[in-house]
């Protein structure tokens, strides 16, 4: 008698392990098996929850226990071929991992899932995480920070948490700014007359005579206008999510202010110098200037803008002055709101409309009455803007 005995072989065919995520109405489904293009192989599945033809290389299951194991048999003209499948049903989600995909986030950026890599278990459900803070911020005066984040996904009443931190760089707007400007005019005039240089430096002399009295109307005010002034100011930018450092150069412009200070109160030492209490106001109108912003290797997001304003400030503080014209410093706490439309032919917005209210610690350090530095230091701003 001649027996013949067919052994089923292990093999892999019936594809990797998955694990699902639960559904509120329990009608998860997923598809296990592995294509086959020779169509004469046979398939035979077995387990519990198989939807539609089991004898196809692919099939569709509904798992509804926590953990279930299918079973197929394939038959070729080689013999008889067996696997197996699991499938376990979660029904919560847990963050494993969350990395930030880019090197920098702009002030004032909505932070969303596609720009952080967020690995979890079941695997695919990083698009559900939320962030706290929601906005990418920097911290308080400062013109790039370190932001720490709690990224969650809630699920069925259990929340999974992980924490990251991202790279904020702020254009400069709110941070404390350091500037020197020069007045060309003032410039130009001492170069062309050396009598009014002359004049300058003796009326420095003279009003370092200890023998001169502190000078000071109780108030003074002014009409000025003013043109062809320079200055440079460093940024950062957050570019193409790349950080970039450039610098915007200010230059031209034409306005004028009605400009009031009053010394409310004064002490000081003949000769040497004075201290003073401020009040100020002041009423501003013009074209401002022109300013050019670029960031090398990142000149698409440099710009080219000329603003026309008005605006008001009101403020107060100290001022102090030493030997005469040679120097001389105020620092007030100033409110302001100017309203300006601003034409840029290069950059991202080509016509603005905004209004921008702000406190500030405003200080001025004047040498040889045509160079200044100045300091910005911001308490409060707020800016609405229409952009056409």
């Amino acid at each position: 008698m001649l027996i013949i005995e067919v052994f089923a072989v292990r093999a892999q065919f019936a594809g990797e392990d998955k694990v699902i995520l639960r559904k509120a109405d329990n009608s998860q489904a997923t598809t296990i098996g592995t294509p086959d293009p020779n169509a004469q192989n046979c398939y035979k599945w077995t387990g519990p929850h198989i939807e539609g033809d089991p004898n196809q290389p692919v099939i569709t299951v509904h798992p509804i226990a926590e953990f279930e194991t299918y079973f197929v048999r394939r038959i070729t003209k080689n013999g008889v071929e067996e696997d197996m499948v699991s499938v376990t049903v979660e029904d919560t989600i847990r963050i494993i991992s969350v990395t930030p995909k880019h090197k920098c986030y702009a002030e004032g950026e909505s932070l969303q899932a596609y720009d952080f890599d967020i690995k979890t278990y079941p695997e695919g459900y990083g698009n559900l995480a939320e962030f706290t803070p929601s906005t990418a911020k920097c911290q308080e005066r400062r013109s790039q920070s370190t932001m720490p984040l709690q990224v969650s996904i809630s699920r069925n009443g259990h929340v999974s948490r992980s924490s990251t931190s991202i790279k904020v760089i702020n254009d400069g707007a709110v941070s404390p700014n350091i500037g020197l400007s020069a007045d060309i005019k003032k410039v130009v005039e001492l170069l062309k007359d050396g009598q009014k240089l002359a004049d300058l430096l003796n009326g420095v002399a003279s009003k370092a005579d200890p023998k001169t009295k502190v000078p000071g109307l109780p108030c003074q005010s002014d009409i000025e206008s003013s043109w062809g002034t320079v200055a440079i100011t460093p940024k950062n930018i957050c570019c193409e999510h790349d950080p970039y450092a450039g610098a915007t150069l200010a230059f031209g412009g034409l306005s004028g202010k009605l400009y009031v200070k009053c010394k409310a109160f004064s002490w000081g030492i003949p000769g040497a110098g004075s201290i003073d209490l401020l009040l100020s106001f002041e009423i501003s109108g013009g074209l401002g200037p022109t300013e050019t912003t670029i960031y090398p290797g990142a000149m698409s997001c440099g710009s080219f803008c000329v603003p026309v304003f008005v605006g008001y400030s009101v403020g107060g503080g100290v001022g102090v002055s030493a030997l005469g014209d040679l120097i001389a410093a105020d620092i007030m706490v100033v409110g302001s709101a100017t309203a300006t439309a601003t034409w840029c032919p290069w950059g991202d917005n080509k016509a603005t409309l905004s209004l921008l209210a702000k406190v500030e610690l405003v200080g001025t350090v004047t040498l040889l009455s045509f160079i200044q530095k100045s300091v910005s230091y911001p308490f409060f701003s707020k800016e609405a803007s229409v952009t056409f």
